[in-house]
């Protein structure tokens, strides 16, 4: 049985080139990688000729085409039996598919979910960091509700996919928001079984998205077309819940009534309150101001020691205390 990991890049060479070691250094070695470059300024086909391992393949997208219909194209090029997905500054625990390979040969499953460690940042000698979802999904509640109650989430990290599942299912270029969560949704959908482990088996690097965002606001546009898969697809409740998410990137100044009306709706739904506050002050001050002081109350409950997966994000963590 094969894995095909699909990732795609952007300006990411340095990253990219961790989020590989961590592939090639997987206790099962069956899997092929591809790499699809979204019309980078430095090619990563350097990167992955660098590394001269024949299971790498690097495709080259002839101008910025989006993360969506870059993950398509990896997966119309993929070989495996089982489709896996790492985003180009994130990182497979050394076991990941060791384990996810037990689990199909015992269960046959459509669709597999696990956890990951998420790395909020470093300060002072210090790293915060959490479990990410902090809880496992029981695979009853719908998962969006689960997702987007209490923000705890699968994102496209911690899916693994059987080739059989996607002949059907690809992501949704139209969706800029949110696309990888409806994605994930959609081959849940297609699913007769799913295999939902309680293994941290990757590490997500969320660096507070300060530095990420590159808009103080989302558009209306693409509030907009999550809704309306939203609509076609989840429970009434998810929708609330996402919409309330989304929502909250508007600036609640340009839109006085939609944003007030999505957070009530949310709350009415069940999200709790600290989050719809969070939410309410982030479509005041817009995105950057509110990750940042999201990544200082972070900050405060950082731990002193790292964990042991740190090491394998150098040489983007040094200096840290172990």
């Amino acid at each position: 049985m094969m894995f095909s990991i699909i990732i795609p890049t952007h300006n990411s060479n340095d990253t990219l080139r961790i989020a590989l070691r961590s592939c090639l250094n997987q206790t099962n070695g069956d899997f092929e990688i591809i790499v699809i470059d979204d019309a980078s300024n430095e090619p990563a086909a350097i990167v992955c000729a660098d590394l001269e391992d024949r299971r790498i393949t690097c495709l080259t997208n002839p101008t910025n085409l989006g993360a969506s219909t870059s993950r398509n194209r990896g997966l119309d090029t993929a070989r495996g039996d089982y489709i896996v997905f790492l985003d180009a500054d994130d990182i497979y625990l050394p076991h990941k598919l060791e384990v996810l390979a037990r689990t199909i040969q015992r269960e046959q499953p459509g669709v597999l979910l696990h956890r990951q460690f998420r790395l909020h940042g470093k300060s002072d000698g210090r790293i915060s960091w959490s479990e990410l979802p902090a809880r496992r999904w029981d695979g009853q509640t719908p998962l969006e509700e689960f997702t987007f109650r209490g923000g705890d989430y699968y994102n496209i990290n911690v899916l693994c996919v059987s080739r059989l599942i996607l002949q059907n299912v690809r992501f949704r270029p139209e969706i800029r928001m949110l696309e990888d969560q409806a994605f994930v949704y959609d081959c849940l959908r297609a699913a007769q079984h799913i295999a939902v482990l309680d293994d941290l088996l990757a590490v997500y690097v969320d660096d507070s998205r300060s530095s990420r965002a590159s808009r103080r606001y989302r558009s209306r546009q693409d509030f907009l077309a999550f809704q309306r898969y939203a609509r076609q697809h989840l429970t009434s409740r998810g929708q609330a819940l996402i919409n309330a998410a989304i929502a909250s990137e508007l600036s609640a100044f340009t839109h006085p009534v939609l944003v007030p009306f999505a957070l009530f709706r949310g709350m009415q739904a069940g999200m709790p309150l600290g989050r719809s506050t969070f939410y309410a002050f982030r479509s005041i001050v817009g995105l950057p101001l509110a990750n940042k002081v999201l990544s200082t109350l972070r900050a405060a409950k950082s731990k002193p020691r790292a964990p042991e997966w740190l090491d394998l994000l150098e040489p983007l963590e040094e200096g840290i205390e172990r």
